[in-house]
């Protein structure tokens, strides 16, 4: 595919309801391991980043009932939520 508009994937990012919850699995389970773990009080989420294999993990809490990713889990559930590629140049492309 060396002529597609998709770069390199970047990071998954996993809607999850409990961070320390789904780190455990992803540790201990799957063998990944754990880079940072950070805040966004002003977008209303949690998160933990972590490598699974030389992929980049992102585990997405919300930290209340007006965040973006509460109001996804309720409709939702747990899972994936969101893939980002690396691309040349984004000018021009939509999904």
């Amino acid at each position: 595919m060396a002529n597609s508009p998709i770069g390199k994937l970047d990071h998954i990012g996993i809607a999850v309801k409990s961070v320390a919850e789904a780190r455990k699995f992803f540790e201990g389970v799957l063998g990944a391991s754990f880079v940072f773990e950070a805040a966004n009080e002003a977008a209303g989420y949690k998160l933990a980043a972590l490598d699974l294999s030389g992929l980049s993990i992102e585990l997405l809490e919300p930290l209340g009932a007006n965040s973006f990713l509460h109001k996804f889990l309720e409709k939702r559930g747990e899972g994936m939520h969101h893939l980002t590629f690396n691309v040349p140049d984004c000018k021009g492309k939509t999904a």
